[in-house]
């Protein structure tokens, strides 16, 4: 069966503001190049169009030209609406496709996606096997009932299957399709990748750490691919596609010490010349493990510290405190490898003083890279099931995503204009203390890191003619 995995059109305007346009890039989507290997292992022809790419009517003259027997669009809670929109004209065109939806916002959403009429069915949680069974009962004309993990149209009524039980065997799953998509269009974000080509490998799935923000919400548990599989795939990316960075996409890449020890030990024993950036939890980290992923080629660890602010963490069920953080990031730099600090403002019972005391909690870490962003109800997390709770939604649908420029979610002690000043002023003071300036251009030694300043200041610049047209009015 002839199946065409789409993602919605969008632009970097659409998710980013413009102030962090300049340095924004565009990887290709993990979960869309799982699923179209699932499919294409299981006999299916299998093509794939990334929406960044193409105009809504270049997908459209796409459909039209290959006549796809099913359409799978992939989507975020942000495009959502593009994705409906997608729908409608493929039905409107092409009766006899079978649409189908998977991704965040079709798992968040669940059956209410189903209120699109031109929809056909959902794919909720993992994608991977539900889509190939789903595949192969459209193939055959034969109901979707019992095919767990989904969402299904049967005439008037809107049947929702069991959920499927998460992928235990990580490793039996073929590596992500990388090969149906061009690779020389997309561009890491600036400053997050030391080399280029640079691509993308998933090691582990699930998140078992209850923060009220995740959008985790099917696949609680981790679950792991072993050191062998996770390094096949990296030699593979090399011989195949000249990759000489990875970055792992994992949401918690150090949970199990054992199996990182074992990816590191791999990779050195092949004698592997490649780097690679992972996420961490703070609690995760001692200095054997980071001696040892310094020797494999580990350059950054990214961390999700949130708040310098104690009991915003305790509200945010992070399970760690700001002195575990100070102190892994600090092992971190003693080992040798950079890091990335990610933050957010607008945590329910935050105040605007205590969000100037994360930046400067955040200045004094000495990060290669940080990101402020604003708390985001995604559906289907805690923040949005009880977000009367915790304060506003201050953003219709087609907006809720991690937009400083809009302020998506607003506590009942903050006001909206407040998070995008603090995102903004959090940006201004960390990348243009002198200290830090002067550290980066000290690491220049290719063009690309030329590139690297060029943009950061050109973000810095449009921050601050953005604050001052504020200001003025």
């Amino acid at each position: 069966m002839k199946c065409l995995l789409v993602t919605p059109s969008w632009k970097h305007e659409d998710i980013r503001s413009a102030s962090t346009r300049a340095v924004s890039g565009v990887w290709p989507m993990p979960g869309v190049l799982a699923v179209g290997a699932a499919l294409r292992r299981a006999g299916h022809d299998v093509r794939i169009l990334d929406g960044h790419f193409h105009a809504p009517e270049q997908q459209q003259r796409e459909i039209a030209a290959w006549k796809p027997d099913l359409l799978g669009v992939y989507s975020v809670t942000l495009m959502w609406h593009r994705a409906e929109e997608l729908f409608r004209q493929a039905k409107r065109a092409h009766p006899e496709v079978f649409t189908v939806a998977g991704g965040p916002a079709p798992t968040g959403f669940m059956s209410r996606c189903l209120d699109e009429p031109a929809l056909d069915a959902v794919v909720y949680g993992e994608g991977d096997l539900t889509a190939v069974e789903l595949a192969e009962r459209v193939a055959s004309g034969t109901s979707l009932t019992g095919v767990h993990g989904c969402i299904w149209r049967d005439g008037d009524r809107v049947i929702e299957n069991p959920p499927r039980a998460p992928i235990t065997d990580l490793d039996d799953l073929p590596f992500p399709a990388h090969d149906l998509v061009a690779h020389y269009p997309y561009r890491p974000s600036y400053g997050q990748v030391l080399r280029l080509p640079a691509l993308q490998i998933v090691s582990s799935r699930g998140c078992g750490n209850g923060c009220i923000f995740c959008f985790q919400t099917m696949t609680t548990r981790t679950r792991f691919r072993s050191p062998m599989n996770v390094v096949d795939e990296i030699e593979l990316y090399m011989t195949r596609y000249g990759a000489r960075e990875i970055k792992f996409w994992d949401e918690q890449f150090m949970l199990d010490r054992g199996r990182v020890l074992g990816i590191c030990e791999e990779i050195l024993r092949r004698d592997l010349k490649i780097v690679f950036w992972c996420a961490g939890r703070v609690d995760t980290v001692d200095d054997e493990l980071l001696r040892m992923m310094r020797r494999a080629g580990c350059w950054c660890i990214s961390y999700g510290l949130e708040s310098g602010v104690e009991k915003n963490l305790k509200t945010l069920r992070k399970n760690a405190s700001v002195e575990q953080g100070r102190e892994a990031v600090l092992r971190t730099h003693q080992a040798g490898i950079e890091s990335m600090g990610n933050y957010v403002f607008g945590i329910p019972g935050e105040t605007y003083e205590e969000g100037l005391e994360t930046i400067r909690f955040a200045c004094s870490m000495n990060h290669f890279y940080v990101e402020f962003f604003p708390l985001t109800p995604f559906p289907g997390t805690e923040l949005y099931d009880n977000v009367a709770r915790y304060g506003r939604i201050n953003a219709p649908q087609e907006r809720l995503g991690m937009l400083f420029k809009a302020a998506p979610f607003v506590p009942h002690t903050m006001r909206g204009e407040q998070i995008v000043d603090l995102a903004e002023r959090g940006y201004a003071r960390y990348y243009a203390r002198p200290s830090f300036v002067l550290r980066r251009i000290a690491r220049i030694r290719r063009w690309y890191d030329v590139q690297v300043m060029f943009y950061g200041a050109l973000s810095i610049a449009t921050m601050a003619f953005s604050r001052l047209r504020r200001a003025g009015r």
